[in-house]
Formats: C-alpha cells, sequence, structure tokens
C-alpha cells in the first residue's frame, strides 16, 4: 500500500474567491484537437448546438494566423470561448477559453466533454496548459465510467533539478495559476524523496482547488495537527508568470515539509485529500462493489475498504479509516480496523459494511497493489488465478 493511503482525511471548506492569492486574471486556457476538419466558423458552432442541444451565440472575429476564428457563448459553459482553424494545421481545431474561478475543475471537465462528443472524429485533446496529452481511446475509457472530475487533470507537477544545490529537486503544479489560484512550490527536496513529494503535492494542489491557501507567513494545515509555512516563492528565474507564487517550507522554517512526510512514511498521518478527490475515488470505489464481493469470496486474497467516519466538530474533518476484509455475507463486508484513527472516534471491532459505506478499497496481488480504478487488471487477476470474473 503506498505510504500516503493508510490514514485520508478531508476537509468541508469552500474557496472563497476575495482570497489573498486569488488570481484575478488568469492565463487562458487552451486546447487543441487534431483529427478534427472544420471549413468555416458556422459549422463549429453548429456541432456544438447539436450535441448540446442548444443555441450558441457566435460572432466571427479576425485572428492573425487562422483560416476562420469565432468568439462564441451558450448556456452551458459559464465563459464566453473562442474557436479557431490554424493556417498550418488546418485539420486542428483550437478551443480556447477562461476557467471559471468559482469551479474550474467542473469547468474544464465539462469542456473536455463537450469537444469529445461534438467531433467522434478527434485524434484526441492537447492541453496545452498543463503540457497533458489525451488520446481517443484515453477519453472513452474516462468519459465511460462517467466519474467525477479527476482534479490531476487541471494541473501537473513538474520536477526540477536545482542548481548549485546538492542533489535537492525543486518540484512544482503547472495549470493551477488558469485556475485562478497560485502554482505552489517545494524546494530543496532530497533526490530520495522527490517522487513521495510529488504525490503529496499533487495531493495538496488538488486540495487548494476547494481551500484557500494560508497567508504569507502564516501556517497551512497539511494534515492532522502538521503544519507547513507559506511564503511568497522567491526563486522564480525559470518562471514567465507575473503573479506570486507559493512556496511551501516545513513548520520548522528548513526549506521542505520534511514533517509532512515523516508522519505520512510512518503512517501517523494522511495529507488532507480534497472534497473532488474523494468524491471521484468513493464513485469507482462503490461501482465496482459486485467485483470486491466476488473477490472477498476468495479467503486467501487480502483485501483493505476505507469508509468514511466524519466527526462532529464545526470543521466537519472527515477520516477515512481502513478495515481488513474477514468475510462476505450475504452482499456485505465483515471488516476489522487495522489503525487507529487521527481524529475519529469508532468502535475497535468486526463490523459489516455494505456498497454505501465504502470510499476506496485495495487489493493485495501478485501483480501489484490494485484499487478502484484497476477493475481490468483485478478481473485479469482473477481469471489467472482460477476465479470465474466478472463479465
Amino acid at each position: 500500500m503506498k505510504n500516503d493511503e493508510l490514514q485520508t482525511l478531508e476537509t468541508d471548506a469552500g474557496f472563497p474567491l476575495g482570497s489573498k492569492w486569488a488570481i484575478s486574471t488568469p492565463p487562458t486556457t487552451q486546447f487543441i484537437v487534431p483529427g478534427v476538419t472544420i471549413k468555416e466558423e458556422s459549422e463549429v458552432l453548429q456541432k456544438i448546438s447539436d450535441a448540446l442541444l442548444s443555441s450558441i451565440k457566435g460572432q466571427k472575429i479576425e485572428l492573425e494566423g487562422t483560416n476562420w476564428a469565432v468568439r462564441a457563448q451558450c448556456e452551458q459553459l459559464p465563459v464566453p470561448f473562442m474557436c479557431c482553424n490554424d493556417i498550418s494545421n488546418p485539420n486542428t481545431l483550437i478551443f480556447e477559453t477562461i476557467l471559471h474561478p468559482a469551479d474550474p475543475l467542473g469547468h474544464h471537465a465539462d469542456i473536455i466533454n463537450i469537444l469529445f462528443h461534438c467531433f467522434p472524429e478527434l485524434q484526441g485533446i492537447s492541453d496545452a496548459g498543463c503540457n497533458s496529452w489525451y488520446s481517443q481511446e484515453d477519453l472513452k475509457k474516462e468519459l465511460k465510467k462517467n466519474l467525477p472530475p479527476n482534479p490531476d487533470f487541471l494541473f501537473c507537477i513538474e520536477s526540477i533539478v536545482e542548481k548549485n544545490k546538492n542533489e535537492t529537486n525543486r518540484i512544482r503544479t503547472i495549470g493551477l495559476e488558469r485556475a485562478s489560484r497560485p502554482e505552489i512550490n517545494i524546494h530543496e527536496v532530497p533526490e530520495a524523496y522527490t517522487d513521495e513529494m510529488a504525490s503529496i503535492l499533487a495531493e495538496i494542489a488538488a486540495l487548494s482547488l476547494e481551500v484557500p491557501i494560508s497567508e504569507p507567513g502564516e501556517k497551512y494545515s497539511l494534515a492532522e495537527n502538521i503544519f507547513g509555512l507559506i511564503e511568497i516563492n522567491k526563486n522564480i528565474e525559470i518562471d514567465t508568470s507575473k503573479h506570486d507564487q507559493v512556496h511551501i517550507k516545513d513548520i520548522d522554517g528548513t526549506s521542505w515539509p520534511h514533517s509532512l512526510l515523516t508522519a505520512v512514511q510512518k503512517k501517523k498521518s494522511g495529507v488532507w485529500r480534497s472534497k473532488a478527490l474523494s468524491k471521484r475515488i468513493q464513485y469507482a470505489a462503490q461501482n465496482s462493489w459486485n467485483l470486491l464481493l466476488r473477490t472477498a469470496e476468495n479467503k486467501h486474497i487480502n483485501i483493505l475498504i476505507a469508509v468514511p467516519w466524519t466527526d462532529a466538530s464545526e470543521q466537519k474533518k472527515t477520516e477515512h479509516i481502513w478495515f481488513e476484509v474477514k468475510s462476505v455475507t450475504e452482499n456485505k463486508l465483515l471488516a476489522s480496523p487495522i489503525h487507529a484513527p487521527a481524529i475519529a472516534s469508532i468502535p475497535n471491532e468486526n463490523q459489516f459494511f455494505q456498497k454505501s459505506d465504502i470510499s476506496d478499497w485495495r487489493i493485495n496481488t501478485p501483480i501489484g497493489l490494485l484499487g478502484p480504478f484497476d477493475t481490468d487488471a483485478l478481473n485479469e487477476f482473477l481469471l489467472l488465478s482460477g476465479i470465474k470474473p466478472l463479465s
């Protein structure tokens, strides 16, 4: 099991647009869609209108280097957008907009969904804002599952070898700025811990879409009773951004939050998890319940399930407690807790859980640790084990 998956906490908070770090003029988000041939602007507006079953208001604009360009607006998208066709790439559509600051994740997901359904012939979608490419096959798999939006689609994590440092890296986000949030940096991370800290930074980045980063010089809650120190990032010589960026240090003032990594490695705590990520994982976990029951019929397979417990405080903190499955009875799983909760109060005994109770699961197999997004691999493992998988 990954280091940060034994104890997972989440908060129920919203992002105030008046936050110190909120960016009032975010950069545009551009999607490049190859494999789409549109000869004039009226054609693209008609395709989008037909797919959305809604009228669209559009205005032709002059844009250098394009065969055509149009600025448009529709009810399903909260912000106007621009579509164009580049002279050098006549079989490519360019879609550009500004993500709505109140819900950039939902807005981003809606655009990808619209583009995929409007232009089924596309080869894929390139998201220039976070250097990501989603092939047609990737999009089919993602949209077929009908999952809540994936925060990882909105940003990426980059690792940069630092100059004049002793085998340390700077890790940073790319893509948060277009969501009206500051990019987040962590400096002087030892090479041996870079991958683990990159995974932790991805969780912090997803949370920053919902909960504002603390003011410069203040503490920032990274996990239960674990804080980082927030500073304005000074080391941006390779960045082109005109906006302030966040630098997270350890609470003791050292350059990277090693206290958090130590707590995660020792399974004393988990990074706060965003509501969006929790919702996505829970949906996938519950959607694969029948497969989980089928697997649990084999007593030799080690299965862990996570169950959310919310405390009674005003903060409404939720901890996802991990339980080990002991048996399956009448579509329920009997399981016992495998670790002491950080904030929740639960009975230390076996309990029955049903589909609606769980928020995640993990299964240890010879082919690796599998979770709710690995159902194809789990079916394959069951087949190799002589267990009839679900069709």
